[in-house]
């Protein structure tokens, strides 16, 4: 291997190791970015386990006093409602 050619030989490898440089720093990025992603879906799965395993376990209702008294009423009325009308119809009242 003469001068000239060893020159030509080291110019074509200096363009080979910027060229793998990019590449690597390419994928560094991308790689990087693809581990955020993973790490979201992740984060989510976490998220709609927990939901699901509230709702395996049941939803739990729970009313404050002054809905409590509200609904009491409305049903009493329905109800108070179905009765005045069946007694009617029957002919009770």
């Amino acid at each position: 291997m003469n001068e000239s050619q060893r020159d030509e030989l080291l110019v074509r490898l200096d363009e080979r190791t910027i060229t793998i440089r990019e590449i690597s720093t390419k994928n560094e990025k991308h790689l990087a970015d693809l581990n955020n992603k993973v790490v979201e879906n992740a984060r989510n799965i976490a998220l709609l386990a927990g939901r699901t395993d509230n709702l395996e376990r049941g939803l739990t209702v729970k009313f404050t006093k002054t809905q409590g008294i509200a609904g009491g009423v409305g049903i009493s009325s329905i109800a108070g409602s179905v009765i005045l009308l069946v007694g009617k119809s029957l002919g009770w009242w």
